[in-house]
């Protein structure tokens, strides 16, 4: 799983981890932008947020559409574990370049994907925060 995070000179205590769209695959930061989301990426730096996103633990370069599916653990990794894995990443970078955790952590996807992955991630926050 390829994991990125941005961290900005003016952090504002904020997170927001970006999901990617359909069967992801790629960092969210290098995606085309949907049409409806221009700055997607800038304005949440600009405002302060650090930036985390992965590629749903696959490269959609070499498995394209569903066909990671067909592997037992990167399909595992971008049902379950990808988004609690970013967050633990992300999470630990920031406190250890700032000193400390985010106060607020936010989730933004693109297409349905977004909505799916939310479910799984309020399942996995209880633990994480604990």
């Amino acid at each position: 799983m390829d994991i990125e995070v941005w961290l900005p000179d003016n952090w504002q205590k904020r997170l927001l981890h970006l999901g990617g769209g359909g069967f992801d695959g790629t960092i969210p930061f290098y995606s085309t932008p949907p049409p409806f989301l221009p700055n997607y990426i800038e304005k949440p730096l600009q405002n302060g947020f650090a930036l985390a996103g992965s590629n749903g633990g696959h490269d959609a370069n070499d498995y394209p559409g569903p066909t990671f599916a067909l592997d037992y653990t990167m399909a595992q990794d971008y049902a379950y574990t990808a988004i609690g894995t970013t967050l633990r990443v992300a999470k630990a970078l920031i406190a250890a370049y700032y000193g400390e955790r985010p106060t607020y952590s936010y989730f933004g996807g693109v297409q349905m994907e977004g909505a799916a992955r939310l479910m799984r991630q309020l399942n996995t926050l209880t633990s994480m925060t604990e």
